[in-house]
């Protein structure tokens, strides 16, 4: 049965026309490392909730955007880190990203930059005294060093779980 070339046209134009609608559909990232640790327990920002105030563990917040260069930078230093890796069960963990960011002020205290971290209490309270130790005058949330993050990591422990510390150090 031969074809027309009418109808191998109008094929390739419907294939084609496909391929291109199905492209501006954006990609959904259903993994919740995003790119920060696949090796991390990660969870939907509701789900960190309901578990906060079971478990009375604090959530440690990581906002981002796909579009954001020192985001990018800050993944596979997160990823590789051991403390991180080993303080993180003492924590819900939660990474947003574009979208999904909260529009809600008490997430950007000091600007609407990224990455930025916060710790939040069970009773949904944003921790403002815990930001980064390397943070020089604002931005206080932006991290771009993985040890950083751990240190913040280890003072909401402390604060959280009421570890008592000599010199209240953060030191890794």
């Amino acid at each position: 049965m031969p074809f027309s070339v009418a109808k191998i046209l109008s094929g390739v134009i419907l294939l084609l026309t496909l391929c291109q609608v199905s492209s501006t559909i954006p990609m959904q990232d259903f993994s919740l490392d995003r790119g920060f640790g696949s090796h991390l327990n990660w969870t939907s920002f509701d789900q960190a909730i309901r578990s906060s105030v079971e478990t009375r563990r604090p959530i440690m917040l990581l906002l981002h955007q796909k579009w954001c260069k020192a985001c990018r930078d800050l993944m596979p230093k997160f990823r590789a880190n051991r403390y991180i890796e080993k303080l993180s069960p003492l924590f819900e963990m939660v990474n947003l990203i574009d979208d999904e960011v909260p529009k809600d002020p008490k997430f950007a205290p000091d600007g609407s930059y990224f990455p930025r971290i916060f710790f939040i209490s069970p009773e949904g309270e944003v921790m403002t005294d815990i930001y980064n130790p390397e943070a020089v005058d604002r931005y206080f949330y932006y991290y771009y060093e993985a040890d950083s993050v751990a240190r913040s990591m280890l003072k909401a422990v402390h604060k959280f779980y009421n570890v008592a510390d000599d010199d209240d150090s953060t030191e890794l």
